[in-house]
This record gives structure tokens, C-alpha cells and sequence, in this order.
């Protein structure tokens, strides 16, 4: 916990936008292949089409990614993901077949956007004797929100509503977008290249 004193205020902000996306991304990952299945009225074998549109998607725009993220820089393709976040959800909320795919190849370009990014930024800001330190504690606290999201994902499809889980990401990816764009300052191109 103590790295967090000794590091720059942005590392701990990008810190903060791990956490709150890792609970939003626990509160549906266990009831979505339900919602899938139960209310979307979607059969076994398309599923499994669905499924593999998300890794297909990853594998296809993971080397694109990492060159827009080198181009326009890191904040804003993580900006840009949270943004296209609410748009796959609004899809899948009430999706057929054909939306359902089209919005998991929104989710793999999101995992890797975000994933890209955040990790290449914290690469940037934080100074290599703290790295290790960052990584463990960051992936720890990071673990933690995401199990709370789940048990408060579960609970809310069980007891609230089914949609529920989904409709709550609208709210929940406000605050990292916000911290991203008010809160999180990228170092220079020249103080990077020159570390």
C-alpha cells in the first residue's frame, strides 16, 4: 500500500480506474452467458458463435490497438473504450444473434484498448524500482473489487432484476472516464523515450 505514497498522483488515479472497472466488468461476467442463455432466448451453439467473436476479436485488433495507443497516446483510446463500453451494453441488453455479435467484438476492442493502454501508461508513469510493487498491489486490490462485483452482480440478477448487472454499467463507467480525462496527466513523448 505504501508504493502508492512514492509514486506519481497519476499512477495511483490510473490505480483507482483498474478497481472501479474490474467491479463493473465482476457485477456481469458471471450472469452474462445467463442472460445469454435465459432471457435472450439464445440457443447453446450460437453462443458458442458469440463467445468466440470476443477472443477472435481480441486476437484481430490487438497489433491495430497497440499502434493507435503509440499514435494518439494512451488517454484517449481508454477514454474512447469506456465510451463504446456503454454502446456494447446498450446492444446486448436486448440483442438477437447478430447484435449480440457485433457487441462482444465491441467487448474484445475494449479489453483491448483499456488493456493496452492503462498498462502501457503505467509503464510510463511509474519509475522502474516500483514496478514490481505496483503490479502486485494494483492486481490485488484489482482481484478483490472484481469478486465484489461478482457476489454484487449475482446477488443483483437474483434479487433485483436480470438486467440489472447491465443497466448499472451506464453508472459505473463514469467515474474511470472522468479520472482518465480530469485526473491523469501522460508524460511527455521525450521524458518517456529518454527513460
Amino acid at each position: 500500500i505504501d508504493v502508492w505514497k512514492v509514486v506519481p498522483r497519476s499512477a495511483f488515479v490510473l490505480f483507482i480506474v483498474f478497481v472501479v472497472t474490474n467491479f463493473a466488468v465482476g457485477l456481469f461476467n458471471p450472469v452474462l452467458t445467463l442472460y445469454i442463455l435465459d432471457d435472450l432466448g439464445i440457443n447453446y451453439i450460437a453462443l458458442s458463435y458469440i463467445m468466440t467473436t470476443l477472443f477472435v476479436s481480441m486476437i484481430l485488433l490487438a497489433l491495430p490497438a497497440g499502434k493507435l495507443i503509440d499514435k494518439y497516446g494512451k488517454k484517449k483510446p481508454m477514454m474512447a473504450a469506456f465510451v463504446v463500453w456503454t454502446i456494447a451494453i446498450a446492444m446486448l441488453l436486448g440483442g438477437d444473434f447478430y447484435r449480440l455479435i457485433v457487441a462482444m467484438s465491441l467487448v474484445g476492442m475494449i479489453q483491448v484498448l483499456i488493456g493496452g493502454a492503462a498498462q502501457a501508461l503505467s509503464a510510463d508513469l511509474v519509475p522502474r524500482e516500483h514496478r514490481g510493487k505496483v503490479n502486485g498491489s494494483r492486481g490485488f486490490f484489482s482481484m478483490l473489487s472484481m469478486s465484489a462485483g461478482m457476489f454484487a452482480g449475482g446477488w443483483l440478477y437474483d434479487n433485483v432484476g436480470h438486467q440489472v448487472p447491465f443497466l448499472v454499467q451506464f453508472i459505473l463507467v463514469i467515474p474511470p472516464l472522468l479520472l482518465v480525462h480530469f485526473f491523469i496527466e501522460e508524460p511527455p513523448k521525450e521524458d518517456v523515450n529518454g527513460a
